[in-house]
C-alpha cells in the first residue's frame, strides 16, 4: 500500500505592513491554499456503493441493492420486472415493507484475476498454503491468515459479493454474469444465509414478478457438444409469463394469447434452482414455494445456486435455463476425478463460426409464407422458430415446421403443438422438437429445414412488388444474432434446389409424378482413410459393374419393374462419366481430384488438403462427391492442422 510523506509547512513570520494591499492579498490567498492542502484528507473521500447494476441486453437491466434485493427494470417502460429481497434474515416477525437495518459491501471480481484463480488454473492455490479457495471474496480473513481475500474463485466475466449483516443474521450474495448473446440474459447466483433463531425461523429470498403466475414445469433443450455428440437435456424450472401491455397500461400479467405471441410481445422470466441436492441425493428439503406471482427460496448454511433470466421467447428461455445446468455442472477431470464448477461449454467450431443463412420465402396470396432454409452439410439448422423478423415484421409461431433431408423422407411437426399455452396440461413445451426432427447430429445434416406461417401481416402484391431482396432477422438456438437477405417469391414458383440438394430435387420430382423411381447410390462405393487426417488422406471410389454394387437397395421404396439386383449396370455410352470433387462446408467446390470415363473396378486418389491453387485450407469439415453420371453419394472428410 502507498503511504503519503507529509512534510511540514515552516512559515517564518513576515510582517504584513512590508508588502502592498495587492502583494499581501496575494501572501493571504497563498497562506490559505497551503493550510488547505495540509489539512485535506489523503485521496477524494468514496462512498461505499448502495447498488451495482447488470445489463441483461440493451433494454433491460438488473440492479443488486446493498440490503441483498434485487430489481430486473425494464428501459422502454422503466417497469420492475421482478423483485427479490431477503427475509426473516434476523427476525422471523419482520415484515417487507418495514424499516430494515441491513449493513452491507460490495466486491467485485472477474475470472482469472489475481488471487482468485481456481478449478485447472497452475495458480488454483493463490497464496501457495496448500489449500484453494480458502478466503472467499467478502472483506473477511476468513482462513485467520492476516490477509482478506488472497485465495477465493472468481467466476464469469463479471462477479459481485455481497456480505449483509442484520442482528445476529448474516447473509452472502454471489452474482455472476457472462457477456455476450448467449448468456448475456441471464443472471447467476449463489445465496446463503444463517441466524441464530433456529430451523423454525429460516431466512429466504423472495422473488416477486409482474407477470403470471409462477409456475413449475419441465424444460428441455437439444444441440450437440463440442465433439458433435446429440445432447437432450431437461430440468425443472419456474417460469412466468410476461406480455407487453398497451400503451399507458401496465399489467405484465395478462391471460395467455397467442395474438401477443405471434407478435413477438410475450416475453419470459425463468428461475432454475441449480443444486436442489445439495444436502445429498434425494434431500431436497429446501424446495420453493409458491404462491401466485410469489416464489420463495429458503436458504441455510449450504449456498443455493439458481439462475435467473429473462428470453425473448419460450425456446430461448428453455435453451438459457438447459445452459446454466450445464455452466453449473462444469467439468470433471477424467483422470483425477476433480470436478470445477461455473465452466461455460464451448461451442463447436461450426456454431461458433456460422454467421449466416441461406433462405428463400415463398408468399401465398392466402397470406400462407412458407420460409425455406436450405442447410449444407456442416451448416446449423439449430434456429430458433419463434423469433423470425421479415423485413422488419414478426413473423410470429409458425404452425408448423418440416425437415426435409436430402438422404430420406420428410419429417413434419405440428410446432403448435409445442406452444407454451399447454404448459397447464402438462406439455413440455421447449426446443425438444428439434430432436424429432433429426437436427442434431452434429453438423452431418443437410436439406432444407421450411417454418410455414398461416397469417403474414402485410399486403401480399404490395409486399412482393415492394423489393426484390427481403431482410430476414433471428436468433440461432444458442443466442446468437444473425442478419441476412434473400428473395421472397409468389408461392405458385418452384424453388431451385442448390448443389447439395440434388437428391431433395429427386424427391420432389417424385411427388410430381409418383411413377418416377428414385435411385440412390451405395455408400460403399466412396470412402477415405485416415479420417480425421492431417496431411494427406487417401480416397477410395468404385464405378461399379452390377445393379446390386451401385445401388442402395436399404432406401430403394420401390424396385423397378424388371430389375434383377445380379444383372450389369448399364452406362451410357458404355462407360460413365466419373468425377471425383472436394467441396467447402458452403458447397463450394474447391478442387477436382479426378475427372473422365472409368471402367467397373477399384480406384483410389489422394488429397492433401490444398485447394486447385494449391493454397492450404484451414481446419474443419469438408465433403468428396462422387459423381457417377446423373448419380452422386458424398462423404465427409475432416482435416486437422
Amino acid at each position: 500500500m502507498l503511504k503519503s510523506k507529509r512534510q511540514p509547512w515552516i512559515v517564518s513570520p513576515v510582517p504584513l505592513h512590508a508588502f502592498g494591499l495587492g502583494a499581501t492579498l496575494q501572501v493571504m490567498a497563498w497562506v490559505v491554499a497551503l493550510l488547505s492542502l495540509c489539512l485535506a484528507p489523503i485521496g477524494p473521500a468514496k462512498a461505499a456503493p448502495s447498488s451495482v447494476t447488470y445489463q441483461l441486453g440493451s433494454d433491460l437491466s438488473l440492479q443488486v441493492l446493498a440490503d441483498g434485493s434485487l430489481l430486473l427494470v425494464e428501459g422502454k417502460t422503466d417497469q420492475v420486472l421482478l423483485s427479490g429481497s431477503l427475509d426473516d434474515l434476523a427476525d422471523s416477525r419482520r415484515r417487507r415493507g418495514q424499516a430494515q437495518d441491513l449493513r452491507g459491501a460490495f466486491f467485485t471480481a472477474r475470472e482469472g484475476q489475481d488471487a482468485g484463480q481456481r478449478g485447472f488454473a497452475e495458480r488454483a492455490d493463490d497464496d501457495g498454503d496448500g489449500r484453494v479457495d480458502e478466503d472467499p471474496l467478502d472483506g473477511l480473513d476468513n482462513d485467520r491468515d492476516g490477509l482478506r481475500d488472497e485465495d477465493f474463485a472468481a467466476i464469469s466475466d463479471r462477479m459481485t459479493t455481497l456480505h449483509v449483516e442484520q442482528g445476529h443474521g448474516e447473509g452472502q450474495l454471489e452474482i455472476m454474469h457472462w457477456d455476450g448473446p448467449r448468456l448475456g440474459q441471464a443472471l447467476f447466483l449463489k445465496l446463503r444465509a444463517t441466524h441464530e433463531l433456529g430451523a423454525a425461523h429460516r431466512p429466504a429470498y423472495q422473488l416477486d414478478t409482474r407477470g403470471s403466475a409462477w409456475l413449475e414445469t419441465e424444460v428441455a433443450c437439444g444441440g450437440h457438444d463440442l465433439l458433435g455428440e446429440s445432447l437432450n437435456l431437461t430440468g425443472l424450472a419456474l417460469v412466468s409469463r410476461l406480455v407487453r401491455p398497451a400503451s399507458g397500461e401496465q399489467d405484465f400479467s395478462a391471460p395467455n394469447s397467442r395474438v401477443a405471441e405471434d407478435r413477438n410481445q410475450v416475453s419470459w422470466l425463468g428461475v432454475m434452482v441449480l443444486n436442489p441436492d445439495r444436502h445429498g441425493p434425494g434431500k431436497r428439503d429446501l424446495d420453493p414455494q409458491l404462491n401466485q406471482q410469489s416464489l420463495r427460496l429458503p436458504l441455510g448454511e449450504e449456498s443455493l445456486a439458481l439462475v435467473i433470466c429473462r428470453a425473448p421467447g419460450w425456446v430461448q428461455l428453455n435453451r438459457l435455463l438447459i445452459d446454466a445446468h450445464r455452466i453449473y455442472a462444469g467439468v470433471t477431470d477424467p483422470v483425477t476425478g476433480q470436478q470445477t464448477r461455473w465452466i461455460v461449454p464451448p461451442l463447436c467450431a461450426h456454431c461458433r463460426l456460422e454467421k449466416t443463412v441461406d433462405f428463400e420465402a415463398f408468399l401465398g396470396p392466402d397470406g400462407q409464407l412458407d420460409l425455406t432454409i436450405r442447410i449444407g452439410p456442416g451448416r446449423s439448422g439449430l434456429l430458433d422458430p419463434d423469433l423470425f423478423l421479415l423485413d422488419g415484421t414478426a413473423l410470429g409461431l409458425p404452425e408448423t415446421v418440416r425437415w426435409e433431408p436430402t438422404d430420406g423422407p420428410p419429417v413434419q411437426s405440428d410446432w403448435r403443438e409445442h406452444h407454451p399455452d399447454r404448459l397447464g396440461a402438462g406439455v413440455v413445451a421447449g426446443s425438444r422438437l428439434f430432436c424429432d426432427l433429426d437436427l442434431e447430429v452434429g453438423h452431418e445434416a443437410a436439406g432444407r429445414l421450411v417454418f410455414s406461417f398461416p397469417n403474414f401481416e402485410g399486403g401480399v402484391s404490395d409486399f412482393l412488388d415492394a423489393k426484390n431482396s427481403h431482410l430476414l432477422q433471428g436468433l440461432w438456438l444458442d443466442g446468437r444474432p444473425f442478419s441476412v437477405t434473400g428473395e421472397v417469391h409468389p408461392a405458385a414458383e418452384v424453388e431451385t434446389a442448390g448443389p447439395w440438394a440434388a437428391e431433395a430435387e429427386d424427391s420432389a420430382a417424385a411427388e410430381e409424378d409418383p411413377d418416377r423411381d428414385i435411385l440412390w447410390l451405395s455408400p460403399d462405393l466412396l470412402d477415405g482413410f485416415p479420417n480425421p487426417f492431417r496431411e494427406r488422406i487417401t480416397i477410395e471410389f468404385v464405378v461399379p459393374s452390377t445393379l446390386e454394387e451401385t445401388f442402395d437397395w436399404e432406401r430403394i421404396e420401390r424396385v423397378p419393374v424388371g430389375w434383377d439386383k445380379a444383372s450389369p449396370m448399364v452406362w451410357s455410352g458404355g462407360q460413365p462419366s466419373v468425377s471425383v470433387k472436394i467441396y467447402g462446408v458452403n458447397g463450394q467446390e474447391l478442387v477436382s481430384l479426378r475427372e473422365g470415363s472409368y471402367s467397373p473396378g477399384r480406384y483410389d486418389v489422394s488429397w492433401d488438403g490444398t485447394d486447385a491453387a494449391g493454397r492450404q485450407v484451414a481446419s474443419g469439415t469438408y465433403f468428396c462427391k462422387l459423381q457417377l453420371d446423373e448419380f452422386s453419394v458424398t462423404r465427409r472428410l475432416v482435416f486437422l492442422r
